[in-house]
């Protein structure tokens, strides 16, 4: 505010956000917060948020300004109220997580409701405040409201616990792909080196990682952040025939009776070269990349094997989970499968999409267009 601006206003800014998170910041000083000038306060991003910075804005600007207010007064006993009230849970939850770790004990209650939402928001708190007691319930949200969905594993994704490596690691057999993919890309947050995602780079190209065995089959590639491909599932294979073209300078072909594959590359640079695998979609793409096939070489042969329905498996681009807008809502049903699930969140949690705000960063990006075009230029 214009009448508020002083350098006074502007240290106190930032020594109550230092306050609040406590130990969070590995920075100058230990400090998260530093007052730059009257109008300016440098922010630095506490571990817990980083996959998530519009939420650490949304609970920075609920920080009380004065003090803490006191366990038991007015003050925390309203948001309690609050807290429980569907109408008025998301942002009590995150003024209860402004006012740090004390809250915790208030939003346990809120993992009693019979409220989805009440649920959702004290579970996400609390796991934003470094408890693990909202684990068991955020799992169980990505299955049951995807309109909570990136919210929930963004959550999991923000705590290094045993309950959300666990949980993550089953959700990435769930039916809906947004789950599944979304699962993993948490889990890669998480820690990237964990066996369950751990990928091989292939060509100093793209990244392949073979998760979830004994799931369905499903074929995910990524064109936001990383270029990857993650086959879910045992038994995703090319069923020949075809003769695949990827690329300007590779072909895939098998005949109707093979048990196996040649890749053929032709490069005025390197020469020919000639290879034999098996169909196992996961030994095409690595010896796709042996003979120089980069990431839209495989991209294109998995688009291409999947409209001449090569594959085993169906095959998605960027299945990310999104906050949902009220436009996505009115158009959910006219689409595929993924936008139909939409439909199955409460009314509760569809009447409060307003309250959720801005998709976290860990799963931010346009969904594109199926063009090779896009994908080359990226």
């Amino acid at each position: 505010n214009n009448d508020q601006q002083y350098a006074r206003v502007a240290i106190r800014v930032a020594e109550r956000v230092n306050e609040t998170f406590q130990g969070a910041s590995h920075g100058p000083a230990g400090t998260l917060a530093e007052a730059k000038s009257k109008t300016v306060v440098y922010l630095r991003v506490p571990p817990q948020y980083k996959y998530n910075l519009p939420r650490y804005l949304r609970v920075v600007r609920l920080v009380p300004l004065q003090e803490n207010p006191p366990v038991g007064g007015k003050y925390r006993k309203r948001l309690e109220d609050e807290l429980l009230d569907p109408a008025h849970t998301i942002t009590a939850a995150l003024r209860l997580e402004a006012l740090g770790s004390d809250s915790a004990v208030v939003l346990k209650t809120g993992l009693k409701s019979e409220h989805p939402l009440v649920r959702f928001a004290s579970a996400e708190a609390l796991t934003y405040l470094g408890s693990a007691a909202g684990g068991e319930e955020l799992a169980t949200l990505v299955k049951d409201q995807p309109l909570l969905r990136s919210f929930c594993l963004t959550a999991l994704a923000s705590l290094d616990e045993t309950i959300c490596h666990f949980k993550l690691q089953e959700l990435l057999s769930e039916p809906s792909a947004e789950a599944r993919y979304g699962a993993f890309r948490a889990l890669r947050a998480l820690r990237e080196n964990d066996e369950t995602v751990r990928g091989d780079l292939l060509n100093e190209s793209f990244w392949l990682h073979e998760v979830a065995p004994k799931s369905p089959s499903l074929v995910h590639i990524s064109t936001t952040k990383r270029a990857e491909i993650v086959l879910f599932g045992d038994d995703v294979y090319l069923e020949p025939p075809f003769n695949i073209l990827a690329g300007a300078d590779f072909t895939v072909v098998a005949s109707r009776d093979d048990d196996k594959c040649t890749i053929r590359s032709f490069s005025a640079q390197s020469g020919a070269k000639r290879r034999q695998c098996s169909l196992k979609l996961a030994d095409v793409i690595r010896t796709l990349a042996e003979v120089g096939g980069s990431y839209p070489e495989a991209v294109d042969m998995l688009r291409k094997a999947d409209k001449c329905h090569c594959l085993s498996a169906r095959v998605l681009i960027d299945a990310l989970p999104q906050a949902t807008t009220v436009y996505q809502l009115a158009k959910a049903g006219q689409g595929s499968e993924d936008d139909d699930e939409r439909l199955r969140s409460t009314k509760e949690v569809i009447d409060a999409r307003a309250d959720f705000g801005a998709t976290p960063n860990l799963f931010d990006g346009i969904r594109p267009q199926p063009a090779m075009s896009r994908i080359k230029d990226e």
